[in-house]
């Protein structure tokens, strides 16, 4: 019986406030120090494990992000063998590179937690690696109608030194994230009877795959149609094309920064239990191509569009009942019949429903830094699209106006911003040449209402927990109260950061 390793890739996926463990959900395969395995003479076994512990109306590869519900649907995996030895022809170069395409189709489900994948492959008598010390690196993507680019990555081989990966979305103008996950064996031996050398430590001998972009979930309820403290009969009069002007109301989330640019080192491969080993890494940048569009906070400053929520998709004729809000009201009679007034314009996805007079968005995002003395870093928007005017013609909104503006803040509680001794927490920047890790500006503390987006942290404004409805977990956000709006952070993820909104 010959000693092996076995390379187990978890993608850390999404799951529910109500799970507590989610080691399954991460490094599925264990070598523990002294594991003995049959393994067929002339080949090194490796076994790669994927768990799976936007709106929904994207047409990219990736899948939309509908809820914290534990999923994956990646369908390409490629590992790369650098060779770490110091010295030779091939030192620090791809001296073997592995691909598993159709990955949902050849690999097979695994029992551990009923939601993992699981595919065996070998590397035979003739691409068995030698003697010697290696990185283990993967990366597991969408490969059709991506966002990414990984046509290079895939050709990497002994004729280039191995950098660390990068990705800057194919889209300026349309720059949307997809989730993508990456990690590496930092440093692993093969003895010189072509074994994989087991060591005390089980992070050297599990290969773990990390989600490498953030998420942005946003569900509300009770929209307001005005300013608040606006008197709604005003504008519901015959003077006014009320309306006309609820039909063109969105819902825009914007933030103070965006990165376009991911870097996939300095992987926490520590993290195996969500609550236990998270780090706040930002291991995005902007290349400058990403432009504002003109888009501004509501004081005026500048600022990047996350999502944009078109109010009639959901509330189909608006305000029906006219009293200002955009609610489960518009689509019921006074005997509580429905009105077919409001609809998920997501209807058509088998099992994605969402609380009636409801609206929804989700996001993948890849992470950023704070800005540096800016007071805020997500707002919630109510634009109008369309002019609120007079009869006469006078405009009491003009177009694009922000009605009402929310801050989007974390918790005062947040572990990302006030560590478990009290002290300050600080996110971590990645280094693009040697893949290590750096404190990011000491002058840039996380704070409740100024914080980075960070890596496999989700962040969300309400509650959803599964794709389709349960009126016992799903919680969307009331925006008709002046309370603040609160962002979690969640299982599966590092951290799920329910945030506030003020």
């Amino acid at each position: 019986m010959r000693k092996q390793v076995l390379f187990g890739a978890a993608l850390l996926a999404l799951g529910t406030a109500v799970v507590s463990s989610c080691s399954k959900d991460e490094v599925v395969i264990d070598n523990t120090p002294g594991v003995e395995t049959p393994v067929e003479d002339g080949v090194q076994e490796l076994i790669l494990n994927m768990n799976s512990a936007g709106d929904g109306l994207t047409t990219r590869g990736g899948r939309p992000l509908y809820s914290s519900e534990a999923a994956q649907e990646i369908d390409k995996v490629v590992i790369k063998i650098i060779d770490r030895s110091g010295s030779g022809e091939t030192n620090d170069k791809v001296v073997r590179s592995i691909t598993i395409n159709n990955w949902q189709e050849v690999s097979k489900q695994y029992t551990v937690g009923g939601h993992g994948r699981m595919y065996t492959f070998k590397l035979s008598k003739d691409q068995k690696v030698p003697k010697g010390t290696y990185e283990i690196y993967a990366i597991g993507y969408t490969s059709t109608d991506s966002s990414y680019d990984f046509g290079a990555y895939e050709i990497l081989d002994d004729t280039n030194p191995f950098s660390y990966q990068t990705q800057t979305l194919i889209s300026t103008t349309d720059p949307e994230a997809e989730e993508v996950f990456a990690g590496s064996i930092y440093r692993i031996t093969v003895d010189a009877d072509g074994n994989f050398a087991l060591t005390d430590n089980p992070e050297n001998n599990v290969l773990t795959l990390h989600r490498q972009v953030a998420g942005v979930i946003g569900y509300y309820s009770n929209i307001p149609t005005l300013q608040a403290g606006a008197p709604i009969n005003d504008y519901v009069s015959a003077e006014y094309n009320y309306d006309e002007y609820v039909e063109g109301l969105k819902l825009r989330l914007v933030s103070s920064n965006a990165s376009n640019k991911i870097v996939f080192a300095g992987f926490n491969s520590k993290f195996t239990e969500t609550g236990e080993d998270y780090m706040y890494v930002v291991n995005g940048s902007n290349t400058n191509a990403l432009t504002t569009n003109s888009i501004e906070f509501a004081d005026g400053t500048e600022a990047y569009s996350f999502y944009e929520i078109e109010l009639a998709k959901w509330f189909i004729t608006g305000d029906v009942n006219h009293d200002g809000l955009l609610d489960v009201n518009d689509n019921r009679d006074k005997e509580g019949n429905r009105l077919d007034n409001w609809i998920s314009p997501y209807s058509s996805i088998e099992n994605l429903e969402f609380e009636e007079g409801s609206v929804f968005a989700g996001k993948f995002v890849i992470p950023f830094q704070k800005v540096k003395n800016s007071p805020k870093t997500l707002e919630l928007q109510l634009v109008a699209e369309n002019a609120l005017r007079h009869n006469g013609g006078s405009e009491v909104y003009a177009a694009g106006s922000i009605i009402r503006s929310w801050t989007i803040n974390l918790s005062s509680t947040d572990p990302q911003v006030k560590g478990p001794d009290g002290a300050g927490v600080h996110a971590r920047t990645v280094s693009e040449t040697t893949g290590e890790l750096a404190v990011m500006n000491p002058d840039l503390e996380e704070l409740a209402n100024s914080y980075s987006i960070v890596r496999n942290h989700l962040y969300t404004v309400g509650t959803k927990g599964t794709n389709d409805y349960n009126p016992d977990t799903d919680e969307p956000q009331d925006l008709s109260k002046g309370q603040e709006l609160i962002l979690k952070v969640n299982d599966n993820w590092e951290l799920i950061h329910k945030m506030e909104v003020e």
